[in-house]
Order: C-alpha cells, then sequence, then structure tokens
C-alpha cells in the first residue's frame, strides 16, 4: 500500500470533489460551450474594451464556479449567458459603427 501524507490526501479529495461537483451538471457543461462563442473579428476601440472585460469577466466567473465559489445567485451557464449576450450586442454595434454610450 502507498503512504500518502495527510495534507496530499486531503488536496486530492477536494480537487476530485471539485471536478466531479463541476463535471456532473449540465449547466457547468453549458457554459463551457458558451465561453467558446465569445468571439468578434471586427471590433475595434472602445468597443473591444467592452468585449474584452465581458470576456474575462465570464471567465473569471467560470474560473470561481470551478473552484467552489460560486458568487451570484444563478446557474452558471445563466451568468455566462449574460456576459455573451452584452458581448455580442457590442460586436454588432461595432460592426455598424454605432457610438459608445
Amino acid at each position: 500500500m502507498i503512504s500518502v501524507s495527510a495534507p496530499v490526501k486531503y488536496a486530492l479529495i477536494v480537487s476530485v470533489i471539485i471536478l466531479v461537483g463541476c463535471a456532473d451538471k449540465p449547466e457547468h457543461a453549458r457554459a463551457k460551450e458558451l465561453l467558446g462563442q465569445f468571439s468578434c473579428p471586427t471590433a475595434n476601440g472602445v468597443w473591444a474594451n467592452f468585449m474584452k472585460d465581458n470576456r474575462d469577466k465570464a471567465h473569471k466567473y467560470m474560473e470561481n464556479y470551478e473552484k467552489g465559489l460560486q458568487l451570484i445567485n444563478q446557474p452558471i451557464d445563466e451568468v455566462i449567458q449574460i456576459q455573451l449576450n452584452e458581448f455580442k450586442d457590442a460586436c454588432d454595434s461595432s460592426n455598424k459603427n454605432k457610438p459608445f454610450p
């Protein structure tokens, strides 16, 4: 039998619990899929900065969720969808050369 120290056992158990907890939830899988949709090839200027902030915020929400920290009282896929909707609206506005509000 392999001997493992208590801190290593604890870290392994916590890692498995977090990974299994996330992997079993369909909203986690959908949120990961949504993260892949943050794309706007022609954005520039202020709109590009706004979109980058939305994308970064979505990735931070997911990172916290995967660490076991759910800071918002909504399913993770809904949180990511909100950020994606704002991102896509900004992309459309940028492509139409609308002024930043």
